[in-house]
Parts: C-alpha cells; sequence; structure tokens
C-alpha cells in the first residue's frame, strides 16, 4: 500500500467512529442510492461483529458479520456474502447500491448478491461510519477512506473501481476522502481517538 499524505480514517475497534447529524441528504425516499467506500480491516471478521455503516440505528447497514458480508435496508431486505476473497489486512472497494428497486452488493467492482423489489421508504437519518448507529458498539477495526454517499445509482452493473480518490458528482450527498472532515456534506463528528493514518487504497 502507498503511504501518502493524511489519506485514510484509523478506528481502533473500540468506541471509534464518525457521526453526522441527522440529516435528509440521506433521505432517499424508495428511490435509488449508492453508499460506497474502501476499507481495510485490521482483524479477522471470521466471528464478531463489525459495522462498516450504519443509517440511523441498525437502519440501512453493511455489516461484517461472523464471517458473512452483509448489506440491509431493513429487516425485511438484505443481501450477504461470505467473506470467501476478502480477507483482513488488504483494501477492498465495497458499493451498497439500489437501482430500480433492486438491492446490489458489489466488493471490487464484482456483483456478490442482488434482491429485486425493494422499496423501503427511507426518511433522512444520521449517519454513522464505522460502529452501529445506536451507540457506537460493534466498531469496526481498521481503516476507511473515500467514504461517498450518491442519491443515485453509480454502478449497475459490475465495474473496475477508481484508482484515483473519489470525485464530488452531482447527485454526490457526502464524500470524505481521507481524515475525518467530510469534503461535501453534514459535518461529522468524531468518536473516541478516531486518527488520520497515512494508508490509502490507490
Amino acid at each position: 500500500q502507498k503511504k501518502i499524505g493524511d489519506s485514510s480514517v484509523y478506528f481502533d475497534g473500540t468506541g471509534d467512529y464518525l457521526r453526522t447529524p441527522s440529516s435528509s441528504n440521506f433521505a432517499f425516499g424508495t428511490g435509488d442510492f449508492t453508499i460506497e467506500g474502501w476499507y481495510y480491516l485490521t482483524v479477522s471478521f471470521a466471528s464478531g461483529n463489525q459495522y462498516f455503516f450504519d443509517v440511523g440505528s441498525n437502519g440501512l447497514r453493511v455489516q461484517f458479520y461472523n464471517g458473512t458480508v452483509y448489506y440491509i435496508v431493513d429487516g425485511s431486505n438484505e443481501v450477504t456474502t461470505t467473506a470467501a476473497g476478502v480477507t483482513h489486512n488488504n483494501w477492498y472497494h465495497l458499493a451498497a447500491v439500489r437501482y430500480n428497486s433492486q438491492m446490489n452488493l458489489y466488493i471490487d467492482g464484482v456483483s456478490r448478491g442482488t434482491k429485486n423489489s425493494v422499496t423501503t421508504n427511507l426518511s433522512a437519518q444520521a449517519l454513522t461510519i464505522g460502529a452501529y448507529g445506536g451507540d457506537g458498539s460493534n466498531a469496526l477495526t481498521g481503516y476507511t477512506s473515500n467514504f461517498r454517499v450518491s442519491n443515485s445509482a453509480i454502478y449497475t452493473s459490475n465495474f473496475t473501481p477508481s484508482t484515483t480518490p473519489l470525485k464530488n458528482l452531482s447527485s454526490t450527498k457526502l464524500l470524505m476522502n481521507g481524515g475525518v472532515s467530510a469534503l461535501v456534506g453534514p459535518t461529522l463528528t468524531v468518536a473516541g481517538n478516531t486518527t488520520f493514518a497515512a494508508l490509502q487504497p490507490f
């Protein structure tokens, strides 16, 4: 991995996360969205529970739980994939997409599962990066970089992840290229001893 500047955020797995206030930026209604970012876990998720992000409290989210990656819109709608090919100590790009009511989970640009007819109406909520949105538990142990939220389906089929920092698009509602500040979107509050890191995925 290259080490050029402060280009990611490090969570130590105990009380570290980033959180926005409740925002209409994340009120997708029944429409399309993409929540994506790069992650680098420093511990295996063969057991345990780590949240990549959570909109609300156990709302729209991605979790790494007991060897499975979960992309969940609500209690009735989820897409899962095993950890096969997704080890720790490596950068991966993950994108949780809804396009024309279809959920699609992409890891490194490859679809790992879909679910159709998902029309859950998503209202304004806070966004937590790196932990459960309720109380900050089940925290991520590792790094994240280039986290972006869009109110459109950026990806509708398999793709090659960007090899440069993600850009601010017309549909971007939050963009965090590196460090603990959002370049676009609501202010991120830092919890615990979340820190800058020099690791980057490019």
